[in-house]
């Protein structure tokens, strides 16, 4: 599948805060927009459809007025996620949360006239529990980094860190290109710089691991370059070799071979062969009967 939602995963730190600070005033207009929804919400188990719907609406306008069209897809990936984590609370099936997104990204299209493009065909349980690790990794961090206290310690955050990032080693040794473990082999290298510098954990947490392997834009690279420098000898050898001559006209070639070896024969055949120094192709005297000498 396309992991590359695991890059975007920084990010929804700013794209919560988006949706958890939409001004009362703005929740009680948006609900106009989900006339349609509301009057439907059997069909979305058990979440509280007048709630999330204004609360998704006011959201989607927010986004509407950027121009970045790649944050925009970010921030629809962010919504799918919090709507997932809502149906963890009350245990809705996946397919429920499927089809609320959808239907609540159609009505704001319907409404107003504007249609987010975003896919989430390929999300599923496991995709959504990746990203709730790495949001979990980024926060453990956050506070190690503002030295607040985990289970009563400040070094524990650090080590939720190594708990969380040390479950992914063993995929990441044998996948090592895939976007999640691009996006925790630079979380490992930001880790590690700020534990070296940190005098008080720097002996009592280990280092993250970064992962080994090769970087997928080499191994797409190296047959390219090979194709151009393959490329680039053939014209040089076209230009300026007599290579060009033997692709033009290669019936030009045979014929002059054959010919360079009838040359050969013909020489062979006229010229005089020796035996001792004495030459072997010498005149013969006939001698004939004629009545005059009788």
């Amino acid at each position: 599948m396309d992991d590359s939602i695991y890059n975007d995963v920084s990010s929804f730190e700013e794209y919560a805060s988006i949706l958890n600070n939409i001004p009362g005033g703005d929740m009680l207009s948006a609900e106009k927009l989900c006339c349609d929804i509301i009057s439907d919400t059997k069909k979305y188990g058990d979440y509280d459809v007048k709630y999330v719907c204004s609360s998704f609406m006011n959201y989607l306008n927010k986004l509407q007025m950027k121009t970045d069209d790649s944050y925009k897809v970010k921030g629809c990936k962010y919504l799918y996620y919090a709507l997932y984590e809502m149906a963890q609370e009350k245990n809705i099936p996946n397919d429920i949360t499927y089809t609320f997104y959808k239907d609540l990204l159609k009505t704001y299209h319907l409404k107003k006239g504007y249609k987010f493009h975003v896919n989430i065909e390929n999300f599923n349980s496991d995709t959504f529990k990746t990203i709730k690790n790495l949001l979990s990794l980024h926060d453990y961090f956050s506070k190690y980094e503002k030295k607040s206290q985990c289970h009563g310690k400040v070094c524990d955050c650090a080590e939720e860190c190594v708990k969380i990032y040390n479950e992914y080693i063993e995929k990441c040794n044998n996948h090592y290109s895939s976007s999640l473990c691009t996006e925790l082999n630079k979380f490992a290298e930001k880790f590690n710089k700020h534990l070296n510098q940190d005098n008080e954990c720097k002996g009592k947490i280990t280092k993250l691991e970064t992962f080994s392997g090769y970087n997928l834009e080499i191994i797409i690279l190296i047959p390219i370059i090979l194709i151009f420098v393959i490329s680039f000898l053939f014209i040089i050898l076209y230009k300026f070799t007599p290579f060009r001559s033997k692709i033009n006209n290669p019936r030009r070639t045979k014929t002059k071979m054959y010919n360079n070896f009838d040359q050969k024969i013909d020489h062979i055949q006229n010229t005089p062969k020796y035996v001792k120094g004495k030459s072997i192709n010498r005149s013969y005297n006939l001698s004939y009967y004629s009545e005059d000498y009788t």
